[in-house]
């Protein structure tokens, strides 16, 4: 076995054909990696993402309650509140204090409509309780020693398993820093469900305006506040995404200012997703063209060889076989080299360059389906092009194949 791969898969021409497919390969793993990220990643924005399912709307009465109710009674709406429950609040956590990294986490209310895989629902989650992500990094980005560098590679090396936290009780800081409530951690979900942020937290909507400002910001001149600005308007959740359009004619016909709180930039999403599908198809289109040539002029080089071995009795589909076989196995080895280093590289990216997609609960994930199809293209093609070619060459007569006559 050693001699047969010495003296026929290790010949130079070999070697410098899985080189070349090695690097063709490794571009063409990665560009399918872009597009099916990009493709999982609108998908779960569209079906998951709850911000895809809200609008948000004007106060038209005096009274905002009398908004609320108006537009609850909506069908298809599951919940109606202020607008400050959008965007989350940050708030501190002494208890998550370590090393040169301060407590912090992002909490939301757990509202009706937002689908969090948990045991705990709107309705269950009690007054004093939290849930958080299984995979949970309550901790801040930066430094506080160097409050300036953001580093993202702190995250993966301090990213906590949540269930491991269930029963901690803990003390956070409201985001106006007045006051400290404590908290007991009763259980997790799953956070690439809902697309939220591994330091995202889930609290009672009565605990939530107790922690978070009721301000959507303050001004400032120099370091004295002049001005504090309150939240305008009110969110709308509706139950599912096909049922958007239905609620938006609803609240225009009630004389509401209505815009969608999410809107995906579909243009970049295209680019995105097409731009490395289109590359992938270059470098396919390329890797057949050298494999053709390639399998092309290794069959006129081996005319003697092929002559030699009819000479002696070989039957021409021991022929076929052995010449197929050794191409097969030269883009084997080509593949599997290939993605040993693709598959290398892309764990090293998501632990360092590309751990924000992570920490936004962005799967980065290999796509192996697409591989797969990749690989069977190739491998069809390398046994199509092989069996024509050789079964060609084998219906000349012997004496000419000895000579290293074609024709």
């Amino acid at each position: 076995m050693s001699w047969y791969f010495k003296r026929k898969i290790f010949q130079k021409r070999n070697i410098v054909m899985m080189i070349i497919l090695m690097f063709l390969l490794i571009i063409s793993f990665f560009g399918l990696t872009i597009t099916w990220t990009i493709f999982n990643y609108k998908n779960n924005l569209i079906n998951k993402n709850y911000e895809y399912r809200t609008l948000t709307i004007n106060q038209k009465e005096k009274n905002i309650n009398d908004d609320i109710l108006k537009v609850g009674s909506i069908e298809n709406v599951a919940f109606v509140g202020s607008t400050k429950y959008l965007n989350g609040s940050i708030v501190k956590v002494k208890d998550f204090d370590v090393d040169d990294l301060k407590g912090s986490i992002q909490i939301f209310p757990l509202i009706p409509g937002r689908n969090i895989k948990s045991n705990f629902d709107e309705n269950t989650l009690e007054e004093g309780k939290i849930i958080c992500p299984k995979k949970f990094y309550p901790h801040s980005l930066a430094l506080s020693s160097d409050a300036d560098n953001f580093d993202m590679g702190i995250v993966f090396s301090k990213v906590l398993n949540g269930s491991d936290y269930i029963g901690k009780k803990v003390d956070i800081k409201s985001e106006s820093g007045e006051q400290n409530y404590q908290f007991e951690i009763v259980g997790t979900y799953n956070q690439n469900e809902s697309l939220n942020s591994i330091n995202t937290c889930l609290v009672n909507i009565k605990d939530y305006d107790k922690l978070a400002s009721p301000y959507s910001g303050i001004g400032y001149e120099g370091n004295e506040i002049v001005d504090y600005y309150e939240y305008e308007g009110l969110m709308v959740l509706v139950d599912k995404l096909d049922n958007i359009s239905k609620v938006k004619s609803k609240l225009i016909e009630l004389g509401y200012n209505v815009e969608n709180y999410f809107v995906l930039d579909n243009q970049s999403i295209f680019i995105y997703i097409y731009i490395p599908l289109l590359i992938c198809l270059i470098v396919l289109i390329v890797c057949i063209n050298i494999i053709y040539n390639f399998i092309v002029k290794k069959t006129k080089e081996k005319l003697r060889v092929y002559g030699i071995q009819s000479a002696v009795g070989f039957e021409n589909k021991l022929i076929l076989n052995l010449d197929i076989w050794e191409n097969i196995i030269v883009y084997g080895i080509s593949f599997i080299f290939s993605f040993v280093i693709y598959y290398i590289v892309l764990q090293i990216l998501i632990r360092t360059l590309l751990y924000e997609f992570v920490y936004n609960s962005v799967s980065i994930v290999v796509p192996v389906m697409l591989i797969s199809v990749y690989f069977g293209v190739l491998l069809l093609f390398i046994v199509f092009v092989n069996r024509r070619l050789v079964t060609n060459i084998l219906k000349r007569n012997t004496s000419k194949l000895l000579k290293g006559e074609l024709c």
